[in-house]
């Protein structure tokens, strides 16, 4: 009996280090897609569906649109003093914007260019990619958003158009 007892306790060990293993291979794993995330050129934002609260944004989103995206916080609250247009320079309506298409809509959004008015006075021209992301029952759960700031390329198309202007 007292063998068996042994047995079934070293059983019970064993299974506790491969369950600690595994959660340690999953932080492992989540802790490398934090920091992708994190060191990525381009802003990453994630909003839930439900709540249109924000879940994820990156410290390159928080250059790029300001701080005022933070984790918790609803859309339309870091939305607020901020003005998206179209490159021809019409306004979006706030309904049409990408995140929002793919939130109420399921739409994916690729290469979309929007130009962003801030409050602080800034304009930032970007390139936008939203894709929804579905739930196990096929309802979208959220949107996920990478953003590419265009400044440096627009800035190097201003140098360029210069100096052909001067040759």
């Amino acid at each position: 009996l007292s063998e068996q007892k042994r047995a079934v306790q070293l059983l019970r060990e064993t299974e506790e280090k491969m369950r600690l293993l595994e959660l340690t291979k999953e932080e492992e794993e989540r802790q490398r897609l934090k920091t992708l995330i994190d060191t990525s050129p381009v802003g990453v934002l994630l909003v839930d569906a439900c709540t249109q609260q924000v879940v994820l944004v990156n410290p390159e989103m928080q250059r790029i649109w300001g701080i005022s995206y933070q984790p918790g916080k609803a859309l339309d609250e870091c939305d607020r003093g901020i003005i998206y247009r179209k490159p021809d320079g019409r306004l979006f309506d706030r309904a049409e914007l990408p995140i929002r298409r793919a939130l109420n809509r399921g739409e994916t959004v690729r290469a979309e260019q929007v130009r962003t008015e801030l409050p602080d006075g800034r304009t930032v021209p970007t390139l936008i990619n939203v894709t929804p992301v579905l739930g196990s029952d096929g309802q979208i759960t959220s949107a996920i958003s990478i953003i590419q700031d265009l400044t440096p390329v627009e800035e190097l198309e201003k140098l360029r158009n210069e100096f052909l202007g001067m040759v």
